[in-house]
């Protein structure tokens, strides 16, 4: 579909698949196929794939398989466009098409899919639900990354699944019991991943406090606290919303934002974190996502008063995601003939090396940057698989950044928006009177 994506963007995409597919010939065979040119050979590809474009699906799409595994690489997930004039096709702004493709070959070609668990019974978002709070959307993601999904009743449990890639935990509202919270550190400290995001739930019938989550001590180990406020940030406040919803800056440095430094991330009732002292071995914790200097975390909760800054709350920047790392620094073990176990589990990773690989911890102080309102807002998705990516060692294996373009939505801050109504409404039509006017004096002076 040449005059969707432009000429030059498609040619773009053909020459880097032409150049993988020819760096491995005996592996690799590639097929294009025009919709406008062979429609029944398309429409019967189309129907087997699964793409429907009266769904809004894109027809520029490259679909990577092997055996009855698959992947679909969106166009917006290799290119993203300059606009274009009406009737004239788009100029490429950046690139990405490489990494997306050698992303999808990787996922369709490794040994087994990653285990990624969702945990449940502290009322966790749902990955099921479709409405605006459910999670639906970035499991939908992962599983379009060949990724295996499950949800993992925690309450009253000890110990984790065997073979969970990374653990999920998305919003809990009840408390996690002390035994729960345990499994999940003896999980980290032996090489397990883990996705926490917070949110600030007020303790039930007491609006003027913050209700713990029962994982405050495991995170004070990894050098995280998390802090009893809720961040407002007006001058980063998209207009006709409120201040507790705002774009935050993506920092580092660190792999998750590296290719993405400078972009936005849109966060709604996030509370802050902190850096603490930790355990000795444990590396500082990196700042992922920061508020505006001129924001602040706000500690008088449950008020009816309007909210302003003052000496008892968290003066801006502010950090709303960080992410951990620990390396136990041990050998792996070694069976009695001096070679290491190789028995696998359900991601390939040997019992030895995952036992003694580094714990990883992602955590946010807002669950609803990972929902389905949000998650197609400025960079979130795109965060959001970044930090997954780290967390299971995805980006590391294939040695590449991983994607950073999804084409975004345009948010403005009152100020801005203000600024651009004035020019519009004010502005332009004064610079045509003014053009007139001098075209006027200059022929009557003539």
């Amino acid at each position: 579909d040449a005059g969707q994506a432009g000429a030059d963007a498609l040619g773009e995409i053909r020459t880097i698949i032409d150049r993988i597919a020819a760096a491995n010939p005996a592996h690799i065979t590639f097929e294009q196929i025009d919709p406008w040119r062979d429609p029944m050979r398309a429409q019967a590809l189309l129907q087997e794939f699964g793409i429907d474009p009266r769904a809004g699906d894109q027809l520029d799409v490259v679909v990577v398989e092997s055996g009855e595994r698959r992947r679909h690489v969106r166009l917006d997930e290799m290119v993203e466009l300059e606009p274009g004039s009406f009737g004239s096709p788009s100029a490429v702004k950046s690139l990405s098409a490489e990494g997306a493709i050698i992303a999808a070959i990787s996922a369709v070609t490794r040994n087994s899919r990653p285990m990624i668990r969702f945990a449940t019974g502290h009322q966790e978002r749902s990955i099921d639900e479709r409405r605006e709070s459910g999670l639906s959307a970035l499991v939908d993601a992962l599983r379009q990354k060949d990724m295996d999904v499950e949800t993992w009743q925690a309450l009253g449990q000890q110990r984790l699944p065997e073979g969970t890639d990374l653990l999920v935990i998305a919003g809990p509202t009840q408390p996690w019991l002390e035994a729960e919270a345990r499994a999940v550190d003896d999980y980290l400290r032996s090489g397990g991943r883990v996705l926490l995001l917070l949110d600030p739930i007020p303790v039930p019938g007491d609006s003027t406090r913050l209700a713990a989550s029962g994982l405050e001590a495991l995170l004070e180990r990894w050098g995280v606290e998390v802090q009893a406020d809720v961040i407002l940030d007006p001058p980063r406040t998209p207009a006709f919303m409120s201040a507790e919803t705002f774009v935050a800056e993506q920092v580092g440095p660190h792999p998750i934002t590296d290719p993405m430094a400078g972009q936005m991330v849109l966060v709604s009732l996030a509370r802050s974190l902190t850096t603490t002292s930790g355990e000795a071995s444990t590396p500082a914790p990196v700042a992922l996502l920061e508020s505006s200097p001129e924001s602040w975390g706000e500690t008088t909760l449950g008020s009816t008063q309007p909210a302003a800054f003052d000496d008892a709350d968290h003066r801006g920047p502010l950090t709303l995601a960080m992410a951990a790392e620990h390396d136990a620094g041990e050998e792996p073990a070694a069976t009695s003939n001096g070679e290491e176990d190789a028995e696998q589990d359900a991601t390939g990773k040997t019992d030895a090396s995952r036992k003694h690989s580094p714990g990883r911890l992602v955590v946010t102080g807002d669950v609803d940057l990972a929902t389905n309102l949000l998650i197609d807002n400025t960079s979130n998705r795109a965060f959001l698989l970044n930090a997954i990516s780290w967390l299971i060692d995805e980006e590391r294996s294939l040695g590449i950044p991983p994607k950073d373009r999804q084409l975004t939505r345009l948010l403005l801050t009152p100020e801005q928006s203000q600024a651009l109504s004035l020019i519009v409404i004010i502005g332009l039509p004064l610079m045509a009177v003014l053009m007139g006017l001098a075209i006027w004096w200059q022929r009557r002076r003539g």
